[in-house]
């Protein structure tokens, strides 16, 4: 949930309370949670450009105006600018579809959005 560059010092800085993000306090470090265990893959998954220029104007990347500069805007940025579109601006973060204990989101306003933009 950083917004921006990850700093040299990240990894010496207290760890978050879980429950920041709607995680039990009490944390075991199984990491059982799906966030967590797919994190690995996330971070190494390459997307395939061509494929995705080749949907034309099917595709839409979208990305939340609260993200700022945390990961998930940066990769749908980046993405996005290397198909060679825009993103689509959308109420919230990244998880602003939802509305979840510890990361409340718009629902209502992605919802809006997304039927603006489908037409």
């Amino acid at each position: 949930m950083l917004d921006g560059t990850v700093p040299d010092d990240y990894l010496q800085r207290p760890e978050p309370d879980p429950a920041m993000f709607g995680m039990s306090a009490v944390d075991d470090r199984t990491r059982t949670n799906p966030l967590f265990r797919n994190m690995p893959d996330i971070l190494d998954h390459r997307p395939d450009l061509d494929a995705l220029r080749a949907l034309g104007d099917r595709l839409v990347i979208a990305v939340g105006v609260e993200s700022g500069q945390t990961m998930p805007a940066r990769a749908g940025r980046a993405v996005a600018a290397a198909v060679g579109i825009g993103v689509m601006d959308v109420p919230s973060h990244h998880a602003g579809f939802t509305d979840q204990p510890g990361m409340p989101g718009d629902p209502a306003g992605f919802a809006a959005r997304l039927r603006e933009v489908l037409g």
